[in-house]
């Protein structure tokens, strides 16, 4: 069963809207509780944007994926992902030294 983009594209970005809309409701209270509301909350994104474009891609028909080219990355590119992923970890601490050292109050949005 294949669906015209003009019907599903709007279905995709209502579905989006209504799960995040629903997140609204949920007690930042319940979450607190948990050991970790960012690894909750990074959750709870990943579903509002995983769930729409699976139930689209199912939607789109069988030779939905195979269009899209998606391919896995090289074995020859995971040493720029490991760099680029070790770069990130270093800076942000770096930016949370610095701050500690010339005394800027901490936040509790901040990650680390």
């Amino acid at each position: 069963m294949r669906i015209k983009n003009v019907y599903l594209a709007p279905c995709l970005v209502i579905a989006s809207l209504a799960l995040i809309t629903a997140i609204r409701y949920i007690d930042p209270a319940m979450l607190a509780r948990r050991d970790n509301i960012y690894l909750s909350l990074v959750i709870l994104q990943f579903l509002v944007l995983l769930l729409p474009a699976v139930f689209y891609t199912k939607l789109k028909g069988k030779g939905y994926i195979s269009t899209l080219n998606m391919k896995m990355f090289m074995p020859d590119s995971i040493a720029f992902i490991i760099v680029a992923t070790l770069a990130l970890i270093i800076g942000s601490g770096a930016i949370r030294f610095v701050l500690e050292q010339i005394n800027i109050p901490r936040s509790d949005m901040i990650l680390m």
